[in-house]
């Protein structure tokens, strides 16, 4: 199975709390910011630091 295919059977197991998830809001989150940075980068054409995205 693709990498993808256990992180979305992971997420089906969790809905029916069959298991916990393997990726956690908190890290979900770290990369959410991270990917706002990076368009945030590409917009402006600058380097965002991680003190402006608080990632």
């Amino acid at each position: 199975m693709a990498i993808t295919g256990f992180f979305y059977q992971n997420v089906a197991d969790a809905i029916r709390k069959e298991a916990e998830l393997q990726v956690t809001l908190p890290q979900t989150i770290s990369v959410l910011k991270i990917i706002e940075a990076a368009f945030k980068s590409a917009g402006e054409g600058r380097k965002i630091t991680s003190n402006e995205s608080n990632w």
